[in-house]
């Protein structure tokens, strides 16, 4: 992630404080390791909708076994219990989807979360997924100006 934003694995202290102009990320060294910071409100103003909705990054981390993350602004691990209460809510808010073969599914991923229950088998099993942006809506307010991941032909950094 550091050799993609700055062009270098090992940055120095005043590149992390100074990432370049499009980057969604801060960073900041803890130790001898570099610490990636991504800062997203647990509600937001989805683009279609006058009212608010939660932003599933908190459920999407815990299900990944991700106890940590995220963090409240004062660096503290998210409480379970309140993971646990939204797991509750939304949990009473589930509504499946009978999938059959060649079923297509589109939804406004500003507004809804979204997941998968149990996969019965894995090599069963094929998702391709096309994430796109409409040339009319307006983007995020904390969004960079020309965000990279907006420009035609944007490909993501290598998971590592």
């Amino acid at each position: 992630m550091l050799e993609y934003w700055f062009g270098n694995p090992d940055p120095s202290d005043l590149e992390l404080a100074n990432p370049p102009d499009g980057c969604p990320y801060s960073f900041e060294r803890v130790g001898s390791e570099v610490a990636r910071l991504f800062s997203r409100p647990f509600l937001h103003h989805p683009m279609f909708s006058e009212g608010v909705a939660f932003g599933n990054f908190l459920l999407f981390a815990r299900h990944g076994g991700v106890t940590g993350f995220p963090l409240l602004d004062d660096r503290t691990p998210v409480p379970d219990s309140w993971a646990e209460e939204i797991q509750r809510v939304s949990g009473e808010l589930m509504s499946e989807v009978a999938w059959r073969e060649g079923d297509l599914l589109m939804l406004d991923n500003t507004r809804f979360m979204h997941g998968r229950t149990a996969i019965v088998d894995e090599e069963e099993r094929s998702i391709a997924s096309h994430f796109g942006y409409l040339r009319f809506a307006r983007p995020d307010p904390e969004e960079p100006p020309n965000a990279l991941w907006r420009r035609p032909g944007f490909r993501p950094p290598p998971a590592l």
